[in-house]
């Protein structure tokens, strides 16, 4: 009796185990943030908190823009170049170097006002940063490009081109003239700044019945081909020891 319910242990292992295949992975709107956090680039309030809900200022921009190319060792040179911006300032290094970061065509990401301020508190529309975001990661953008594009429209399509906003781009349409989230804005920095790596291929196993039944695992022993061959030549207790008793 203990034999047969060995056998049907095998016989149900063998036509009834299904398990589900795994999509292939793509990066979601939490995952971008996270990866963002665990780099360094992204950094959240004293209470453990990211405030992804609230308005982001053009100071942590620069922050953020600094940081996503790995230049915190520039910033800590300070220097009074915009006028609202002493060295006293926390982000007075990062917005040195952020408004001097310019793409291959020569088109700057973020600057000042005419008025030689940089109004670091001031807080970000969602158009502007699709704006500087276009203007640093679109490689063959120029200034001629720059001089003629429409306020917002081209920047916004730019921004759709390039998957900064969009579908699939874990930020959906947003209102240009609104205040940017710190949350948008860290999903929109992923997309135009972090390249995306396919994901290693593992060698293929090799499937069950590449391998002599002795040095297989019980369990992937188990299906459907090898179950029913060790039935019929009657080695299936041989071959399976965990049945055996």
């Amino acid at each position: 009796m203990k034999r047969i319910c060995r056998l049907l242990a095998v016989l149900f292992l063998a036509t009834g185990l299904i398990l589900p295949a795994r999509s292939a992975f793509a990066a979601g709107r939490d995952e971008k943030i996270a990866y963002l956090q665990k780099a360094g680039v992204v950094t959240g309030y004293p209470d453990g908190t990211l405030g992804l809900d609230a308005p982001i200022k053009r100071s942590e921009i620069a922050t953020l823009l600094v940081k996503i190319d790995g230049k915190q060792a520039e910033a800590a040179e300070k220097a009074a170049v915009f006028k609202d911006v002493p060295t006293s300032h926390w982000a007075n290094g990062f917005i040195r170097v952020a408004s001097q970061m310019k793409n291959p065509g020569g088109v700057s990401a973020i600057i000042g006002y005419p008025d030689g301020t940089f109004r670091p508190e001031k807080n970000i529309s969602n158009a502007e940063m699709m704006k500087i975001l276009v203007a640093g990661a679109k490689a063959d953008l120029t200034l001629a490009d720059e001089a003629k594009a429409e306020w917002p429209a081209s920047w916004v399509n730019w921004a759709r081109e390039m998957n900064i906003v969009g579908p699939g781009a874990g930020v959906g349409e947003l209102d240009p003239d609104k205040s940017a989230t710190r949350g948008d804005v860290f999903v929109m920095v992923y997309n135009a700044k972090v390249k995306e790596q396919p994901p290693a291929e593992t060698p293929a196993e090799p499937k069950p019945d590449e391998k002599p039944l002795k040095d297989q695992d019980p369990l992937n022993a188990a299906n459907r081909g090898n179950a029913f061959h060790m039935i019929y030549n009657g080695t299936w207790a041989k071959n399976l020891p965990f049945l055996k008793k």
